[in-house]
């Protein structure tokens, strides 16, 4: 496959499984932490620090005596990941689950020219020439689109791990793999706020800063576009007081931080013509905030609006909840994160769980949308990405 350009490693990659949490691939891993944190490249991006810090050793050795004392675990073998095109360092995150997991793996990194890809792969590279076991089990590749590379990658594959929208995971799974190829995919998700209109309107100067930065953290980073990023904003205890209080502070943080690109200018401007038709009577009025922020002010959900209330590069979507009602309409198995301030948590958990509904599988502060984690989606990757190694011992009669 000539078209296929090895980043780290090449085609004869060791397929054979390690143990969870393999002593080398935990060594590896906090090590890769420290090299990211010293890079003067790599320190600079927040979100490979991000990165850097989920890896430390002390966030390593804590989720390896988390699993469950006696259970024996075992990689699947070669896991192939699909990694997001809009994401920098997903791929990486990826990547490290299942090293930790026990895989030997099969990486193929975005085509958009990210700083943070070239620089996150450096880096890695350096750290694995330590670590000959995990090194002979790790390919990091690039191509440009081409079905047959990726069939052909996915044929070998004993896990594949697909990131990225709903045609593009269709269009993967119904590529052929082995019998027992495990699947796990992260398809196009939606996911909201809940805002506490009073304890908004309450806060000091510095709490609301705190608020406006998380807020930024979680949406503009990645312009919006990360799949637990809010696209509406839900408002319990609404009142013009805390709504003007928060945006204004989220306005100083775009002035201070966002770089708005032109053509996203026009793109927002363009999809509030378009839904002030298309919505007409639900919505209520439209608000701009300078280019960076458009607040669409609805007075009811239209139907399927975990597809049709999409925006990016700060173009929001606002409602006043009366009651949490509207979710049985609003969350379906599309549904991700639900991000909070100045409420209780649990009342939307209990919620979700009582009625029964599809969708949800994060409930976090607001500015943690962002923080991935092992558990994700619903799936605990760990569990996902190796298997069980079960064992029951034969009991002797007593005579």
């Amino acid at each position: 496959m000539s078209s296929v350009d090895y980043l780290i490693g090449s085609e004869e990659i060791c397929h054979r499984p390690l143990k969870t949490f393999d002593e080398q691939a935990c060594a590896m891993t906090a090590d890769f932490s420290t090299a990211l944190m010293a890079d003067l490249q790599t320190k600079a991006m927040p979100d490979v620090l991000t990165l850097a810090f989920w890896c430390r050793k002390a966030n390593i050795s804590h989720l390896r005596e988390s699993l469950p004392k006696g259970e024996h675990r075992l990689g699947r073998g070669l896991a192939f990941h699909i990694a997001p095109a809009n994401i920098p360092v997903n791929f990486a995150f990826s990547y490290i689950f299942s090293v930790l997991a026990g895989n030997a793996n099969l990486v193929r990194v975005p085509s958009r020219p990210f700083a943070q890809i070239p620089a996150v792969v450096r880096v890695l590279k350096s750290v694995l020439s330590d670590y000959p076991e995990i090194e002979k089990r790790t390919a990091l590749v690039s191509y440009p689109a081409d079905d047959a590379v990726t069939a052909a990658f996915c044929n070998r594959a004993d896990v594949r791990i697909i990131w990225g929208g709903d045609a593009t995971v269709t269009k993967i799974r119904a590529m052929k793999s082995k019998l027992r190829c495990q699947d796990i995919c992260f398809p196009d998700r939606f996911s909201f706020a809940v805002l506490n209109g009073r304890a908004v309107a309450e806060a000091g100067e510095t709490e609301l800063q705190t608020l406006a930065n998380d807020f930024y953290n979680d949406t503009f980073l990645m312009d919006q576009n990360a799949c637990s990023s809010p696209q509406i904003i839900f408002w319990q205890n609404s009142s013009s007081l805390a709504k003007e209080k928060f945006w204004a502070a989220v306005e100083s943080e775009t002035v201070a931080r966002y770089n708005l690109q032109a053509t996203s200018v026009m793109d927002k401007f363009d999809q509030s013509c378009r839904e002030a038709v298309e919505l007409a009577g639900l919505v209520k009025h439209i608000q701009r905030h300078g280019n960076p922020i458009y607040r669409i002010s609805l007075s009811d959900l239209p139907e399927e609006a975990e597809n049709r209330l999409r925006g990016s590069c700060g173009y929001f979507y606002e409602f006043d909840l009366a009651d949490f009602g509207v979710f049985r309409k609003l969350v379906t198995d599309k549904c991700q994160t639900v991000t909070y301030y100045g409420l209780d948590p649990q009342i939307i958990r209990n919620f979700v769980i009582d009625e029964g509904l599809k969708g949800v599988d994060r409930i976090v502060p607001v500015g943690s949308a962002l923080d991935i984690s092992l558990i994700w989606d619903g799936f605990d990757l760990i569990r996902s990405f190796s298997r069980l190694i079960d064992l029951t011992e034969k009991h002797r009669r007593d005579r």
